[in-house]
């Protein structure tokens, strides 16, 4: 990543590198205290709002699975919002490809949407 990278790009690495470091205080860091998380396109919430049940959920994830790791594929940046391609292993039998976008707002990441398939492992 450049020195002149946008906010929504160094947020989404440093949030991607605290998950696969399963550092749960540095990943909910780089989140609004409103965080929203959503399955696209359904526009449905993956769990309630806040940073509260993102640190929860993300904090029990991260004990459960000891070789988490999410493998940045590709990232594209516009404005306000980075899309990143990730394949995720070490959650289960199967790999998950899975497309995440962020949108950020004053320096953090307000929303997120995620389309995800589930894949068979290399």
């Amino acid at each position: 990543m450049s020195g002149s990278a946008s906010a929504s790009e160094r947020l989404a690495q440093k949030q991607l590198d605290a998950y696969n470091s399963r550092d749960i205080d540095a990943f909910v860091a780089c989140y609004s205290p409103t965080v929203q998380v959503f399955s696209f396109p359904s526009m449905i919430l993956r769990f309630p709002a806040g940073i509260d049940e993102l640190k929860s959920r993300y904090g029990l994830m991260f004990a459960q699975y000891p070789e988490l790791h999410a493998k940045l594929v590709k990232r594209m940046v516009h404005g306000d919002k980075c899309v990143d391609e990730e394949y995720v292993t070490g959650r289960g039998d199967q790999a998950i490809k899975a497309v995440a976008v962020y949108w950020v707002k004053d320096n953090l990441i307000e929303t997120v949407w995620f389309l995800e398939e589930k894949t068979e492992s290399e």
